[in-house]
């Protein structure tokens, strides 16, 4: 099997820890990917920026790359996503049935698994609206 390949592409810049500590979780949840830095140098806050970086680059990756992207839509407060993020995995696991026909196989285990996510993520989200 190949090794795994992660892009890194952010608005972090290079003159502190961010980047590199984000490519040491990566690298503790999954010691035998390569991280290749696309770039740190996006500026702040902008998301076209980051949306042409990886147009221009994706391609040149293997099939399997998992691309993180990270654009801060902004500093000083929390953004919440919630809508986006706790549907996430579905768009996940369908873009997986149509996109990795032949290297994933979807079971009855994992499809339970993300609607439990979603369900868990739907909960905390209204105990956390009281």
């Amino acid at each position: 099997m190949a090794r795994p390949v992660i892009g890194l592409l952010t608005d972090f810049g290079t003159k502190d820890h961010y980047a590199g500590t984000m490519k040491g979780v990566a690298l503790g949840i999954c010691p035998e990917a390569a991280c290749v830095d696309i770039t740190h140098e996006i500026p702040p806050h902008d998301i076209l920026a980051g949306a042409l970086e990886l147009a221009a680059s994706y391609k040149y990756f293997p099939p399997a790359t998992v691309f993180l992207v990270v654009v801060a839509l902004s500093v000083g407060s929390v953004s919440v996503v919630v809508p986006l993020s706790s549907v996430a995995p579905i768009f996940v696991l369908a873009l997986s049935f149509f996109f990795l026909r032949g290297i994933e196989v979807l079971t009855v285990r994992i499809v339970a698994g993300t609607l439990l996510i979603v369900a868990g993520v739907a909960v905390l989200t209204a105990l956390a609206g009281r």
